[in-house]
């Protein structure tokens, strides 16, 4: 995204050298006005359709934090040919809501459709009913199994994410072209005796990790599967959703995606949060508790606080932290800062 040049060189070569249309595809700049003049550039070096992802290249991982769908609707107020939108498409629902927001002229979705092949019918199915299907046709088309394990992993995890056992045990399958539905069936049937559907998956997630079921671990063993490997993945998942820390004799369990930090890094992170030079946390912790005395939360004064628990919120800007400080007398407050 850097080489302007190189970028409206490569795609003027294809449309002078190729007989079908030329289609591009971006993701937006943190600046409107730059975004605008690099798909202005690619339109004019002869892209007939360009995609635009709503997010900006360092927006990757895990949690890449929302799509910006009002730059993308920007991008095609500006553009002439046809916009496809992406990114932040998980349902039927969200796909008619980015059309919407965005009026672009058509909507692609990546790791929604890989985890969700049925997205687009607008209708919740199994996982394991999916996975089924996909395993007849991957069958049929004599499909390589480093390619059919990948999207199993995608089919599944929404009904495996409290059971990194069973999604670790995929790796442990072995099997040649035409034969996965029948290597597959008894590990799925298993998904479906241990974890049962989806609203049973939904409800256990929200439950504290169990002890590691060692009768489940037999029948993965029944299958082929590396006892010890199970066992390593599940207590590794155990040990950070039981993450907890303890300051003045008071625990509190933390979020599996809790970042837990010492006043010095806690203050890092502050000083992009509230814009100020705090490298030793003084105007930090002031400006914590004043948020908790606005509350109504009351409090002593900073010098008590012994660890912040931060929290970066998935579906707020990164701007927006939550920290939980612990006051000696044991109390805890949890304050929302936003710049």
């Amino acid at each position: 995204m850097e080489d302007w040049d190189r970028i409206h060189d490569m795609v003027l070569m294809l449309k002078q050298s190729l007989a079908v249309p030329v289609w591009a595809k971006v993701r937006v700049f943190p600046d409107m006005d730059q975004t605008i003049a690099y798909v202005k550039m690619i339109e004019a070096a002869g892209a007939s359709v360009i995609a635009v992802h709503g997010r900006t290249r360092d927006q990757k991982g895990n949690n890449p934090g929302p799509p910006d769908w009002e730059a993308i609707r920007a991008v095609k107020e500006a553009l002439s040919v046809p916009v496809i939108a992406n990114g932040g498409v998980s349902s039927l629902a969200d796909a008619e809501a980015c059309l919407a927001a965005t009026r672009c002229d058509a909507l692609m979705s990546a790791c929604g459709l890989l985890q969700t092949p049925t997205l687009f019918a607008g209708k919740e199915v199994e996982p394991v009913d999916i996975a089924a299907e996909y395993l007849e046709i991957a069958d049929q088309f004599q499909t390589k199994p480093r390619f059919i394990q990948p999207h199993l992993f995608c089919m599944l995890r929404p009904l495996l994410s409290h059971r990194p056992d069973l999604l670790a045990s995929l790796a442990s399958f072995r099997h040649k072209p035409g034969a996965a539905l029948d290597t597959y069936t008894p590990f799925l049937n298993l998904i479906t005796r241990q974890v049962g559907r989806l609203e049973d998956a939904k409800r256990a997630q929200s439950l504290p990790a169990p002890d590691i079921n060692e009768q489940h671990l037999d029948e993965l063993t029944s299958l082929g599967v590396s006892r010890e490997m199970t066992r390593s993945a599940y207590k590794q998942w155990q040990r950070k959703q039981r993450k907890k820390v303890q300051v003045g004799g008071v625990t509190e369990r933390l979020e599996s995606d809790a970042d837990v930090m010492d006043p010095f890094h806690a203050c890092s992170l502050f000083y992009h949060v509230l814009g100020e030079d705090d490298p030793y946390g003084e105007k930090t912790l002031k400006a914590a508790h004043a948020a908790a005395v606005a509350e109504g939360k009351g409090g002593n004064s900073g010098k008590g606080f012994g660890r912040f628990l931060v929290r970066k919120s998935n579906s707020e800007p990164l701007t927006c932290v939550t920290v939980s400080y612990i006051e000696p007398d044991g109390e805890v407050y949890h304050v929302k800062v936003q710049r």
